[in-house]
């Protein structure tokens, strides 16, 4: 007998009840077992992708190229080979189209109101979440902790693992999800109607390549103006700190949360071709906007946020966000 779902079957009684399964969720021998590998794509479906990449007007490697960027990269274990959604990989070959097909399919609505509640979480989520193993393996619904409920429904796979720590890197598994997973997550976080979301975004990419901070800020200001006061006081950074990075990422930007330096972390980092954007967020605390923005300003030099970029090249913008204590949204800005 063969089980799968979402969540394991737990192991609840001592003497009885379905306490001899073997979990074979993370065995390196089964890891490709519910998916399609790269061997069994081309040996398989070699007509469906010949028939894709004509309708589509592309070469065949092209086409190879971006099913792997759409569909593959899932991982059930570390150090194997990535497989392919079935289902999205069918999907396309039927629609002979590279649509989003796993969120056509359901939206985590659970999810994203968990998150909404949890944005210190969401911070860390889409960044690539480095864990011990019993903390994405094992559900349990009395625990705050939703990262195996993400995991195990597909949102996030095994991307890296650290032999010394044990420790496994999580992260989206391909184009498809990541696009789709921000895109949900965005619109449940920010103001904007939907039929302009997509307007915004595109404004705020124009304005990264343009160097133009006033419009980009601008774009981001007008989106989070009316985003729920009842966030808890102490968590309103992670909060604004989680909408900036999914408008950002939503881009296509490179972006990172959180990035480590020798002497702090630098909230928001977002690279372009020949720029590098390094934001610090700050709440006001009932401080006046100037002083704010000058002490984070500040915390650039003194922390070292920028070194790391100087030999890249590239223009360096360092920018301070000012956001109200109150559930004012942001406040303003100012560039160094």
């Amino acid at each position: 007998m063969f089980i799968t779902g979402i969540t394991k079957v737990s192991h609840v009684n001592i003497f009885s009840g379905l306490n001899q399964l073997n979990d074979i969720s993370m065995d390196r021998a089964f890891s490709s077992l519910c998916g399609i590998s790269e061997k069994e794509l081309e040996v398989y479906f070699q007509p469906e992708i010949e028939m894709l990449a004509a309708f589509q007007g592309m070469s065949i490697p092209d086409t190879k190229e971006k099913l792997a960027g759409m569909y593959d990269g899932y991982h059930f274990s570390h150090d194997v080979e990535g497989v392919y959604n079935p289902f999205c990989l069918l999907k396309c070959f039927t629609a002979k189209d590279f649509g989003s097909y796993w969120f056509e399919s359901g939206t985590p609505s659970f999810l994203v109101k968990t998150l909404q509640k949890q944005p210190l979480f969401l911070a860390s989520l889409v960044n690539g979440r480095k864990v011990k193993e019993d903390q994405f393996k094992n559900y349990d619904p009395d625990s705050k902790n939703m990262l195996p409920v993400v995991y195990q429904s597909g949102y996030l796979t095994i991307t890296g693992f650290d032999e010394d720590s044990r420790r496994y890197t999580l992260d989206f598994p391909n184009q498809e999800i990541k696009d789709g997973f921000l895109d949900v997550l965005l619109k449940k976080f920010v103001t904007v109607p939907d039929d302009d979301l997509g307007l915004a975004i595109d404004n705020l990419c124009d304005a990264l390549k343009a160097r133009d901070m006033d419009k980009a800020l601008s774009v981001i200001q007008s989106a989070i103006a009316d985003l729920p006061t009842i966030v808890k006081k102490d968590m309103c950074e992670n909060y604004y700190e989680s909408v900036t990075h999914l408008m950002f990422r939503m881009t296509g930007c490179r972006v990172v949360s959180e990035l480590q330096s020798v002497a702090g972390r630098s909230d928001v980092v977002v690279s372009t071709k020949d720029a590098v954007f390094i934001f610090a967020l700050k709440m006001d605390k009932g401080q006046d906007f100037e002083t704010v923005a000058e002490a984070a300003l500040a915390q650039f030099d003194a922390n070292g946020y920028s070194d790391r970029f100087a030999v890249s090249g590239k223009q360096m913008v360092k920018v301070a966000l000012v956001f109200s204590s109150g559930g004012k949204g942001l406040l303003g800005w100012k560039t160094a």
